[in-house]
């Protein structure tokens, strides 16, 4: 959050004026910060060679990532080659099968054929003009035309003047619920239509008008008040378990998204699809399933409603871990490893370090009851470079990596609680003054790791695919600029061994600004933000990536802090290609939540840029909620020369209340209290509560729908801005 010369405070949306906070956030990529060197510096071999090493022992010599091109062409999709998993020895590298990728345009619409009289030779023109058949508008649906408040309608409509803009409006309410631009045939796409939680229950119009032909057509739609509803079972799981959820209320034959603490899962079926309101849907409990309470919520897609239900997670294990990849120790970049203990009881912390030589470092930190505490990485005496770092705790506590660097940009990394096969990076580019490198983290002591990172683009667009290996107890550095320079770049990373990927970027004059991110292991239907901004030289973008074969229709849906629409953008993303919504080009203003849907499973990221982004002085990064949680901790709180704001979201229709409490470094705490009224979002200024200036928090509500939140951390200088959505349980 950064502040005006006047004191308002702005923030990743956040701005503070005598009593009252509105918020508005800012946005980046994701990244270590140091550039790797000598041995820790990506090699690229030709797209045929092959590469053979001997591997020595994990903490002994230095070990630098292959990188091995696989050549791609413009007309082909990807497939991924298993990899088997190869112990540490002397293994040998080589390039997996040519994965091949197909650029997926958007169809275009074919005119139906006219037939045309010819006139014999012998007939006389009448000289009388045939008159010309005006297309009578219309308007349909896409899916759904039931929905609740607070959800969406998607509609399409065609018989409008070509190339006009056709605006959207909903009875009952004031204003344009949304916009569309028809094509040279007089349609327009797929389009949502936000509906206001103010908007009374029964059947309500969708009006579709031409600004310039004046051509117009309706919609009939039903709007519900639903009550919604799932069980679990069984209650209580280990990983790999089968957890079965029954979901009822939600709006008929609409798109559900299950999450565990706030992050999608794999289902069965993979698209969950309701009948009259209900559904039933599998999924097995991953590695990231926490020790005693977890969050499972349903969220739909259409009507915007949730449920959520306590899961308890029954570990053979009582320690709680975090991972992390691409944290910078240099002169310049320094990391600040931020612990949490929310419990009544000290915690004892193992941390372990791992480098691009393969050598391993332990140390062990205590962490007294109810506190907050800070570790910096410098004072380990380490070599400078790039870290990867496991956390290894004996109660469930939080931790997260706060990156500072010197006269510029910093930023947060949150720690994952297990390692994994698959990681998801929507936002990124290699144009510009764009800097990007994804780092890997390899924890297994024995076992090699190959990453294939397949490098996804616009549309149209030159797409790459590598195969990285990365040693045993490694953190390895790709340099994704050398790899693909000049584009606009998502990532999906796919691997043989669990490992943990985190993207980097620098941007800006100098490299000003900084996003740092861990990806996430999962594309989902639904993504949930708090809050987006276009004010105070703010740039907010949102990155969709589309990791799949097919093409995806995807809705931001914009919502005021009260919850009312301020209407809405819809893409079209290719398979196996990525797409841009810029909130300037539909809504202005700060203190805005989104609610991202998609007919089929994407990854969205939300940046937000001070000034223009290759110009950027600062710029933050996060990537949607899937869902609403219980419980959220924000290990990383600081209000040294900063602003600090937490912003809470209410996606559902059912009021939220919230307890939050702060632990500052002292073991001092406070507690704020709060209510989220149905599709609302408020902010907590955290300067004002006289915490110590490094602190944590802990937000929780007792309502079965849950909610979801977001720090913002900026000076007013505008050179610093940090977004983290915390971690949910």
């Amino acid at each position: 959050m950064r502040s005006n010369p006047s004191g308002t405070i702005i923030g990743i949306g956040a701005r503070v004026a005598a009593a009252t906070l509105a918020i508005g956030l800012i946005f980046g990529g994701a990244v270590a910060v140091g550039a790797p060197s000598g041995a820790s510096a990506a090699r690229v071999a030709a797209p045929a060679a092959t590469a053979t090493a001997a591997a020595t022992t994990a903490t002994t010599a230095t070990k630098a990532p292959s990188v091995t091109a696989v050549p791609a062409t413009a007309t082909s999709s990807p497939t991924v080659t298993a990899l088997p998993a190869t112990a540490t020895g002397t293994p040998t590298r080589t390039a997996t099968g040519t994965p091949t990728r197909t650029a997926t345009g958007t169809p275009t619409r074919t005119p139906s054929a006219t037939a045309t009289v010819a006139a014999s030779a012998t007939t006389r023109p009448t000289g009388t003009a045939r008159p010309t058949t005006i297309p009578r508008a219309s308007l349909r649906a896409v899916g759904s035309t039931t929905t609740q408040r607070g959800g969406v309608i998607t509609v399409s409509g065609r018989g409008f003047a070509p190339n006009e803009t056709v605006t959207l409006t909903l009875s009952g309410v004031s204003g344009t619920a949304a916009s569309a631009v028809a094509d040279p045939h007089g349609a327009f796409a797929p389009t949502g239509v936000g509906i206001p939680f103010a908007l009374a229950p029964g059947r309500q119009t969708i009006t579709a008008t031409g600004t310039a032909s004046k051509r117009s057509a309706t919609l009939t739609i039903r709007v519900l008040q639903l009550t919604t509803r799932i069980t679990l079972s069984p209650s209580t799981v280990s990983p790999g378990t089968t957890e079965t959820v029954r979901g009822t209320g939600f709006a008929s034959q609409e798109q559900v998204t299950l999450s565990l603490n706030g992050g999608a899962v794999t289902t069965s079926p993979a698209v969950i699809t309701t009948t009259n309101g209900a559904f039933t849907a599998t999924f097995v409990a991953p590695p990231t399933l926490l020790r005693g309470a977890n969050t499972v919520s349903a969220f739909g897609n259409q009507s915007r409603n949730s449920a959520a239900a306590t899961l308890i997670g029954s570990l053979s294990r009582t320690a709680q871990f975090y991972y992390f990849a691409g944290a910078p120790n240099t002169g310049s970049s320094h990391s600040f490893i931020a612990l949490l203990n929310p419990n009544a009881q000290p915690s004892s912390v193992r941390l372990t370090f791992y480098f691009d030589s393969g050598a391993q470092f332990t140390k062990l930190v205590s962490v007294r009851a109810n506190a907050e505490q800070i570790v910096s990485a410098a004072a380990f005496g380490f070599p400078e470079g790039t870290f990867g770092l496991r956390v290894n705790a004996d109660r469930l506590i939080a931790a997260q990596i706060n990156v500072e660097r010197d006269g510029q940009d910093g930023d947060a990394i949150l720690g994952v609680s297990a390692p994994n096969l698959r990681w998801y990076l929507a936002t990124g580019s290699t144009g510009g003054s764009f800097q990007e490198r994804v780092s890997i983290l390899n924890p297994s002591a024995t076992l090699i790791a190959h990453v294939q990172l397949q490098l996804l683009t616009p549309v149209g667009q030159r797409s790459r695919t590598v195969v990285v290996t990365v040693y045993p107890h490694t953190n390895d550095v790709v340099n994704i600029n050398g790899l693909l320079p000049n584009h606009n770049v998502s990532v999906a990373a796919i691997a043989d061994q669990p490992v943990v990927v985190e993207r980097g970027l620098t941007f800006g004059r100098g490299g000003a600004g900084l996003t740092t991110r861990l990806g996430v292991t999962n594309a989902a239907t639904n993504w949930l933000f708090t809050d987006a901004t276009t004010e105070n030289n703010v740039h907010t973008i949102f990155t969709v990536e589309n990791p799949g074969d097919g093409g995806a229709l995807v809705t931001a849906s914009y919502s005021s802090q009260s919850g009312g629409s301020l209407g809405s953008a819809t893409v079209y993303v290719a398979g196996r290609s990525r797409a841009t919504i810029d909130v300037a080009r539909t809504v202005r203003g700060g203190g805005i939540a989104v609610a991202v849907t998609s007919n089929a499973n994407v990854v969205v990221e939300r940046a937000e840029y001070i000034g223009a982004p290759d110009q950027a002085t600062a710029g933050s990064d996060v990537f949607g909620r899937n869902g609403t949680s219980t419980r959220v901790l924000f290990p990383g709180g600081n209000t040294n020369g900063r602003d600090e704001a937490l912003i809470l979201y209410n996606p559902s229709a059912v009021t939220a209340p919230v307890t939050a409490v702060f632990y500052g470094q002292n073991g001092q705490t406070v507690t704020q209290r709060l209510t989220l009224n149905p599709g609302a979002h408020q902010a907590i200024a955290v300067n004002t509560l006289n915490l110590t200036v490094n602190h944590g928090a802990v937000l929780s509500t007792t309502s079965p729908v849950g909610f979801i939140a977001e720090q913002g951390i900026s000076n007013r200088s505008s050179t610093v801005q940090v977004s983290s959505q915390g971690l949910a349980q």
